[in-house]
């Protein structure tokens, strides 16, 4: 079964996943690629991995790292457990937690793990860290989604609870959205700088049609990158990216990407380069080319 999430196709393996669960990638997906805000909602994102994979406590953890002082909880749900407690207690188990190790050890790997996938549960259970975290929070088996280099959603289950196959696959299949929303989001405020300024731009850009999704990527038209490396910045396909350049085409009554440019410059949606400045490097040949 294949699902097509708007800017990414995602495949469904086996029977894991249920119609509900792609409904509610779905909907998030929409949310997400929609947003206009200059940063993500951390504790909104925590609460939905919390709630789609049933655990009792889903942490956002920058600087997911096994040294002195590293590790940092900036989010979590559900929010009535103390957000100083959380942060402490990250900063006292992260040098020795296996996941942390984990991606340490395997800088490369960025694919969602559970402890059981790293350590046994009888090691895991001998650990300093499972000891404290039993202690205080009541959980035991975790499940990492990371998101990037240091940085991760932590999602906890209680004792007795196991994470199934279709925990694990619905983890993998959302980790790219996330990462998607993240990098559309920097872009716009890379872009447009305030929250001020992005509200500005996307109303609009909703003024003719395009949604925030397209003006993200109309803003990297306009810097000269090709659809590959449009598609390499915001974690999408160079496909999804010629589809984004097709609709903005269409909407700004362009029939190329120089003139769909400098459309959008009249129109103030994306900025008019400073006089002296190079510019975005176009190819004189782009004008006879199909989108990409």
């Amino acid at each position: 079964m294949q699902a097509r999430y708007g800017c990414r196709s995602l495949i469904l393996l086996g029977m894991s996943l249920s119609p509900q669960d792609y409904r509610r990638m779905l909907d998030l997906s929409v949310a997400l690629m929609d947003g206009t805000a200059p940063e993500l909602d951390w504790n909104a994102l925590s609460t939905e991995l919390n709630d789609a994979l049933h655990g009792c406590l889903c942490l956002f953890v920058d600087q997911l790292w096994p040294s002195g002082g590293a590790g940092r909880c900036r989010a979590w749900a559900p929010e009535q457990i103390g957000g100083i407690l959380l942060d402490t207690l990250v900063r006292e188990t992260i040098s020795e937690h296996p996941l942390a190790r984990h991606y340490v050890s395997n800088d490369h790997d960025r694919v969602p793990v559970a402890l059981a996938d790293v350590i046994s549960t009888t090691d895991w259970r001998r650990t300093r860290t499972y000891g404290i975290l039993r202690s205080e929070l009541e959980i035991d088996q975790q499940m990492a989604v990371p998101m990037g280099l240091a940085r991760a959603f932590v999602v906890c289950f209680p004792p007795g609870e196991r994470i199934s196959e279709r925990d694990r696959e619905y983890a993998r299949q959302v980790q790219p959205l996330l990462i998607a929303a993240e990098r559309h989001q920097l872009q716009l405020k890379e872009s447009f700088g305030a929250p001020s300024d992005i509200a500005r731009a996307t109303r609009q850009a909703a003024d003719l049609g395009i949604t925030a999704r397209q003006l993200t990527v109309l803003t990297l038209l306009a810097e000269g990158l090709t659809a590959v490396a449009i598609g390499r910045r915001m974690g999408i396909s160079r496909r999804t990216v010629t589809k984004h350049q097709e609709h903005l085409y269409r909407k700004l009554e362009a029939n190329d990407r120089l003139s769909a440019v400098l459309r959008a410059q009249e129109a103030g949606l994306v900025p008019i380069p400073i006089a002296g400045s190079a510019g975005p490097p176009f190819d004189p040949a782009e004008r006879s080319k199909a989108p990409g």
